[in-house]
């Protein structure tokens, strides 16, 4: 039994191994995303190991390891364009009652 638990993570365990809060990863299963889970004795919430490094590795880059990362310049989605409510001279990017640039 104590291989079976081995395998298994508490989200004080994710937290502290991989650096995601414990809210986090509630709020994930309150909107059925996130990681596969398992529910035991109906509270405790337990992570297969296997399973979990399987959704990471499958996740959006802002979950990877740094190394995993694509550096600037190298992913297209990063834009340097000007916010649109940027346009039209706002100063606080807001579109609202900011001080007009001239």
């Amino acid at each position: 039994m104590a291989s079976l638990q081995a395998k298994q993570l508490s989200e004080r365990e994710v937290e502290e191994q991989y650096g995601i809060n414990a809210r986090t990863l509630q709020g994930w299963r309150t909107r059925k995303k996130g990681p596969p889970y398992l529910k035991v004795g109906g509270t405790l919430v337990r992570y297969n190991r296997a399973e979990f490094e399987a959704w990471i590795a499958s996740s959006p880059v802002f979950l990877r390891p740094t190394a995993q990362r694509s550096r600037p310049g190298e992913d297209e989605r990063i834009s340097t364009a000007p916010h649109p409510a940027q346009k039209g001279g706002q100063a606080n990017g807001r579109g609202g009652r900011g001080v007009k640039v001239e």
